[in-house]
């Protein structure tokens, strides 16, 4: 709806689409658990609470497929920048819900090293988001 209200005027090629797809794909999946996190919060359980389509489109074989392809295709842009793939497994605990401190303890790195690699990390992503 909002790419046809022209909300999105960049969008000229399938790369562009599959960032916008990456994009709302995260956003929702971070807003239902911060809905779940809320929830925790109030004492009423998840059980409950949960709609059930929140994330049936998303657990469509097709979607699943598209949605690893652009992980991985992701996680390579990563590659192509740090070589002993560090940034990728930084990101790969981020998105597993693993907070700063913890991927520091697990890689055995600073805090700050690896606040700064998140932030590249969400500059290389970014960077494939606007080319």
């Amino acid at each position: 709806m909002a790419v046809q209200n022209g909300k999105y005027p960049d969008i000229d090629n399938r790369e562009d689409l599959w960032a916008l797809l990456y994009i709302a794909t995260v956003n929702r999946v971070r807003e239902h658990y911060r809905e779940l996190r809320a929830l925790k919060r109030s004492h009423i359980s998840s059980s409950q609470a949960i709609d059930p389509s929140i994330l049936a489109d998303l657990q469509t074989p097709f979607a699943e497929a598209q949605t690893a392809d652009l992980l991985e295709y992701l996680l390579s842009r990563l590659d192509l920048e740090d070589p002993s793939h560090l940034l990728r497994q930084i990101a790969l605990f981020y998105l597993d819900d693993h907070s700063a401190s913890s991927i520091a303890k697990r890689l055995h790195k600073r805090k700050t090293s690896v606040l700064i690699s998140l932030r590249l990390i969400r500059s290389i992503w970014q960077e494939h988001q606007d080319s």
